[in-house]
């Protein structure tokens, strides 16, 4: 395959230690363990009891804001114990590590991302490109496998299974991409909930939280679950206004947060 990040001298021995505590106490645990160690201090509001028993037993389209590099990582670590998640994530972090690439269904953003002027790669983008390869596709090539990444998602929430997306990840104007509206097109029955997260207190810097003392400077990270939403209750009947209604419904979430802090 070429240059891997897995094989890269220090990041290997990083991914190591990463997938042996994933290894040993499962996802969740693990991860808890990991933001321990770097001195994260997760705060997590919201899971009453009800919504406790739908995150770990029952069909979920979890949708949350990823505005830089550590949200996803601290809300698979908010979650409780489950196996059967599945993350839409940067196609190009496929191979970084096996353990997860198990549970990424890829998307594919270069064709979105190269022509627009206003986008700037994170951090770990820049990483990515200097020591990771990965397949330079056409933009149809792309377009063609994110729409078999949608279906693959909309399986796993029909046969039990919870997936997470980031619909406004890398959104040159702050409105979600139709992505999330096609998904739950495509989901055959209303037999599933749609839970909204928000996460506050990450930064384009975390990755120097894994240093001490100087992680103790960084704010807790506060990751906020919404009361479920049985599917059946959003009305829009196309991928477009889908869109529009889950966005309007987590803003107006998001504002009773923001309003109380």
């Amino acid at each position: 395959m070429g240059r891997t990040l897995r094989n890269t001298p220090i990041i290997r021995r990083i991914i190591q230690r990463f997938e042996q505590e994933i290894t040993t106490h499962g996802w969740q645990a693990g991860l808890k363990n990991i933001a321990n160690r770097f001195a994260v201090k997760l705060i997590v509001k919201g899971q009453d009891a009800d919504l406790l028993s739908i995150l770990q037993r029952k069909p979920v389209l979890l949708m949350t804001n990823h505005p830089y590099e550590a949200e996803i990582l601290t809300l698979i670590a908010s979650l409780p114990a489950r196996d059967d998640f599945h993350l839409v994530a940067n196609a190009n972090l496929m191979d970084v590590s096996p353990l997860a690439s198990e549970k990424i269904i890829p998307v594919y953003i270069n064709h979105r991302t190269q022509n627009n002027q206003s986008y700037e790669k994170p951090f770990l983008g820049r990483v990515l490109d200097t020591f990771h390869a990965y397949p330079v596709l056409s933009d149809e090539e792309e377009r063609t496998l994110n729409k078999q990444s949608v279906k693959t998602a909309a399986s796993y929430i029909a046969n039990g299974h919870l997936v997470a997306i980031c619909p406004g990840r890398h959104s040159p104007d702050g409105k979600w991409f139709n992505g999330v509206g096609h998904l739950v097109s495509q989901i055959p029955s209303n037999d599933y909930y749609i839970v909204m997260v928000y996460t506050q207190g990450t930064r384009s810097n975390d990755y120097l939280r894994v240093f001490p003392i100087i992680n103790k400077l960084f704010p807790p990270v506060i990751v906020n679950y919404f009361p479920a939403i049985p599917a059946n209750e959003i009305t829009a009947t196309d991928p477009k206004t889908i869109t529009q209604e889950l966005q309007a419904r987590y803003q107006g979430l998001v504002k009773t947060v923001e309003t109380s802090s």
